[in-house]
Protein backbone atom coordinates (compact mmCIF):
# COMPACT_ATOMS: atom_id res chain seq x y z
CA UNK A 1 0.00 0.00 0.00
CA UNK A 2 2.69 2.72 0.80
CA UNK A 3 4.49 1.48 -2.06
CA UNK A 4 1.63 2.39 -4.01
CA UNK A 5 0.79 5.29 -2.87
CA UNK A 6 4.44 6.34 -3.18
CA UNK A 7 4.30 5.67 -6.90
CA UNK A 8 1.21 7.64 -7.46
CA UNK A 9 2.70 10.62 -5.56
CA UNK A 10 5.76 10.74 -7.77
CA UNK A 11 3.25 10.63 -11.03
CA UNK A 12 1.63 13.65 -10.01
CA UNK A 13 4.92 15.37 -9.01
CA UNK A 14 6.55 15.19 -12.53
CA UNK A 15 2.78 16.08 -13.89
CA UNK A 16 2.97 19.13 -12.24
CA UNK A 17 6.67 19.90 -12.84
CA UNK A 18 5.59 19.01 -16.70
CA UNK A 19 2.64 21.52 -16.50
CA UNK A 20 4.18 24.13 -14.80
CA UNK A 21 7.36 24.15 -17.45
CA UNK A 22 5.13 24.35 -20.67
CA UNK A 23 3.08 26.80 -18.90
CA UNK A 24 5.91 29.27 -18.37
CA UNK A 25 7.05 28.41 -22.30
CA UNK A 26 3.78 29.92 -23.41
CA UNK A 27 3.95 32.94 -21.49
CA UNK A 28 7.52 33.98 -21.10
CA UNK A 29 8.29 36.58 -23.83
CA UNK A 30 11.14 35.43 -26.67
CA UNK A 31 14.58 36.17 -26.25
CA UNK A 32 16.63 36.11 -29.61
CA UNK A 33 20.02 35.32 -29.33
CA UNK A 34 21.62 34.62 -32.52
CA UNK A 35 25.12 34.80 -34.00
CA UNK A 36 26.52 37.33 -35.97
CA UNK A 37 29.13 36.43 -38.90
CA UNK A 38 31.92 36.54 -36.54
CA UNK A 39 30.60 33.94 -34.83
CA UNK A 40 29.93 36.02 -31.72
CA UNK A 41 26.67 35.94 -29.88
CA UNK A 42 24.62 38.72 -30.76
CA UNK A 43 21.67 40.02 -29.46
CA UNK A 44 18.48 41.62 -31.52
CA UNK A 45 15.12 42.50 -29.65
CA UNK A 46 13.34 41.40 -33.33
CA UNK A 47 15.19 39.51 -36.29
CA UNK A 48 18.79 38.31 -35.15
CA UNK A 49 19.55 37.98 -38.58
CA UNK A 50 17.85 41.47 -40.12
CA UNK A 51 19.14 44.69 -40.03
CA UNK A 52 17.52 47.99 -40.96
CA UNK A 53 20.51 49.87 -42.40
CA UNK A 54 20.85 53.52 -44.80
CA UNK A 55 21.85 52.39 -48.61
CA UNK A 56 25.21 53.93 -49.35
CA UNK A 57 25.24 56.14 -52.42
CA UNK A 58 27.69 56.13 -55.80
CA UNK A 59 28.93 59.35 -56.17
CA UNK A 60 27.40 59.26 -60.07
CA UNK A 61 23.97 58.05 -60.70
CA UNK A 62 24.23 54.25 -62.59
CA UNK A 63 21.94 54.48 -65.84
CA UNK A 64 21.72 50.63 -66.32
CA UNK A 65 22.96 47.22 -64.79
CA UNK A 66 26.62 46.46 -65.44
CA UNK A 67 27.54 42.89 -65.84
CA UNK A 68 30.63 41.11 -65.85
CA UNK A 69 31.52 37.53 -66.28
CA UNK A 70 34.50 35.06 -66.53
CA UNK A 71 34.91 31.15 -65.91
CA UNK A 72 36.95 30.95 -62.44
CA UNK A 73 38.00 27.41 -61.31
CA UNK A 74 40.17 26.02 -58.65
CA UNK A 75 43.02 28.12 -58.88
CA UNK A 76 41.00 31.22 -58.70
CA UNK A 77 40.52 34.50 -60.70
CA UNK A 78 38.96 37.72 -60.26
CA UNK A 79 36.29 39.69 -61.87
CA UNK A 80 36.19 43.45 -62.25
CA UNK A 81 33.94 46.24 -63.22
CA UNK A 82 35.90 49.09 -63.53
CA UNK A 83 33.12 51.71 -64.30
CA UNK A 84 32.11 51.22 -60.31
CA UNK A 85 35.66 51.04 -59.07
CA UNK A 86 34.68 46.86 -57.57
CA UNK A 87 35.94 43.89 -58.35
CA UNK A 88 35.43 39.71 -57.05
CA UNK A 89 38.69 37.77 -55.93
CA UNK A 90 38.53 34.15 -55.90
CA UNK A 91 41.40 32.22 -53.79
CA UNK A 92 42.71 28.99 -54.89
CA UNK A 93 40.40 26.51 -53.34
CA UNK A 94 36.95 28.54 -53.21
CA UNK A 95 35.39 26.33 -56.32
CA UNK A 96 35.50 22.66 -56.24
CA UNK A 97 35.53 22.70 -59.93
CA UNK A 98 35.09 25.30 -63.31
CA UNK A 99 32.31 27.69 -63.06
CA UNK A 100 30.96 30.75 -64.79
CA UNK A 101 30.55 33.78 -62.58
CA UNK A 102 28.73 36.59 -63.21
CA UNK A 103 28.97 39.97 -61.21
CA UNK A 104 26.62 42.92 -61.92
CA UNK A 105 26.29 46.34 -60.43
CA UNK A 106 23.11 47.30 -59.97
CA UNK A 107 21.60 50.35 -61.57
CA UNK A 108 20.73 53.50 -59.55
CA UNK A 109 22.07 55.53 -56.64
CA UNK A 110 22.77 53.14 -54.23
CA UNK A 111 26.14 50.26 -53.99
CA UNK A 112 24.41 47.21 -54.63
CA UNK A 113 25.90 44.25 -56.48
CA UNK A 114 23.75 40.65 -57.63
CA UNK A 115 26.39 37.61 -58.12
CA UNK A 116 25.82 34.30 -59.73
CA UNK A 117 24.82 31.54 -60.19
CA UNK A 118 22.56 32.17 -57.04
CA UNK A 119 22.93 29.94 -53.85
CA UNK A 120 26.57 28.71 -54.93
CA UNK A 121 29.01 28.30 -51.47
CA UNK A 122 32.21 28.54 -51.44
CA UNK A 123 35.08 26.06 -49.79
CA UNK A 124 37.36 29.59 -48.77
CA UNK A 125 36.23 32.86 -48.07
CA UNK A 126 35.72 35.07 -51.51
CA UNK A 127 37.14 38.92 -51.09
CA UNK A 128 34.80 41.58 -52.35
CA UNK A 129 36.20 45.28 -53.11
CA UNK A 130 34.76 48.25 -53.64
CA UNK A 131 36.87 51.67 -54.09
CA UNK A 132 35.12 54.24 -51.60
CA UNK A 133 36.21 57.24 -54.05
CA UNK A 134 32.99 55.72 -56.26
CA UNK A 135 31.05 56.55 -53.79
CA UNK A 136 29.91 59.36 -51.21
CA UNK A 137 31.65 57.25 -48.19
CA UNK A 138 35.40 58.96 -49.86
CA UNK A 139 36.48 60.05 -46.46
CA UNK A 140 38.04 58.04 -43.56
CA UNK A 141 35.11 59.33 -40.93
CA UNK A 142 32.87 58.02 -43.61
CA UNK A 143 34.40 55.02 -44.72
CA UNK A 144 34.55 53.57 -40.84
CA UNK A 145 30.99 53.25 -41.17
CA UNK A 146 30.17 51.20 -44.08
CA UNK A 147 28.85 47.39 -43.60
CA UNK A 148 28.07 45.23 -45.90
CA UNK A 149 24.72 42.87 -46.10
CA UNK A 150 23.20 40.20 -47.98
CA UNK A 151 20.06 40.01 -49.87
CA UNK A 152 18.52 37.02 -50.57
CA UNK A 153 15.93 38.02 -53.43
CA UNK A 154 15.41 41.24 -56.18
CA UNK A 155 17.25 44.18 -54.50
CA UNK A 156 14.12 46.73 -55.15
CA UNK A 157 12.18 44.01 -52.40
CA UNK A 158 14.69 45.13 -49.50
CA UNK A 159 13.98 48.76 -49.46
CA UNK A 160 11.27 50.25 -46.98
CA UNK A 161 10.85 53.64 -48.76
CA UNK A 162 9.83 55.38 -51.68
CA UNK A 163 13.36 57.06 -52.20
CA UNK A 164 15.25 53.55 -51.73
CA UNK A 165 17.28 54.75 -48.89
CA UNK A 166 16.37 52.56 -46.30
CA UNK A 167 17.37 48.58 -46.37
CA UNK A 168 16.38 45.57 -44.39
CA UNK A 169 19.61 42.85 -45.06
CA UNK A 170 21.12 39.92 -43.40
CA UNK A 171 24.17 38.49 -42.46
CA UNK A 172 25.62 41.89 -41.58
CA UNK A 173 29.11 42.68 -41.68
CA UNK A 174 32.00 45.48 -41.74
CA UNK A 175 34.35 46.08 -43.82
CA UNK A 176 38.56 46.32 -44.16
CA UNK A 177 39.72 49.02 -45.23
CA UNK A 178 43.00 49.40 -47.68
CA UNK A 179 44.54 52.40 -48.30
CA UNK A 180 45.94 52.62 -52.05
CA UNK A 181 47.70 56.21 -52.93
CA UNK A 182 44.42 57.88 -54.75
CA UNK A 183 41.49 56.10 -52.75
CA UNK A 184 39.94 53.87 -49.67
CA UNK A 185 39.25 50.50 -50.79
CA UNK A 186 36.79 48.42 -49.02
CA UNK A 187 36.99 44.68 -48.26
CA UNK A 188 34.76 42.56 -47.36
CA UNK A 189 34.61 38.51 -47.25
CA UNK A 190 31.63 36.26 -48.84
CA UNK A 191 30.57 32.55 -48.02
CA UNK A 192 27.99 32.35 -50.85
CA UNK A 193 26.05 33.75 -53.69
CA UNK A 194 22.96 36.35 -53.99
CA UNK A 195 22.89 40.22 -53.97
CA UNK A 196 24.97 42.44 -51.32
CA UNK A 197 24.06 46.14 -50.53
CA UNK A 198 26.73 48.36 -49.12
CA UNK A 199 25.69 50.66 -46.21
CA UNK A 200 26.61 54.12 -44.38
CA UNK A 201 25.03 53.40 -41.06
CA UNK A 202 21.95 51.89 -38.77
CA UNK A 203 18.68 53.20 -39.80
CA UNK A 204 17.46 54.81 -36.32
CA UNK A 205 18.61 52.30 -33.60
CA UNK A 206 17.72 49.21 -35.65
CA UNK A 207 20.10 46.34 -35.80
CA UNK A 208 22.53 44.69 -33.51
CA UNK A 209 25.41 46.13 -34.77
CA UNK A 210 27.35 42.33 -34.94
CA UNK A 211 29.67 42.76 -38.13
CA UNK A 212 32.81 40.95 -38.80
CA UNK A 213 35.65 43.46 -39.35
CA UNK A 214 38.21 41.19 -40.56
CA UNK A 215 39.07 38.75 -43.13
CA UNK A 216 37.98 35.28 -41.86
CA UNK A 217 40.92 32.62 -41.17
Amino acid sequence: MIRRFLTTACALVALGLVYACNSERSVAPAVHLGRGPAGLASFDRSDPDVDTVVALRRSSYLADDISESAFIGPEGGTISIDEVGARIVFPAGALQRRTRITMTAKAGWNVAYEFGPHGITFDAPVLVQQELSATVANRVTDAIKVRAGYFQRNLDSVFLDQSQSVARVSELRGIVLERPINSLVADFYISHFSGYILSSGFAGDGGSGSDSTSAPQ
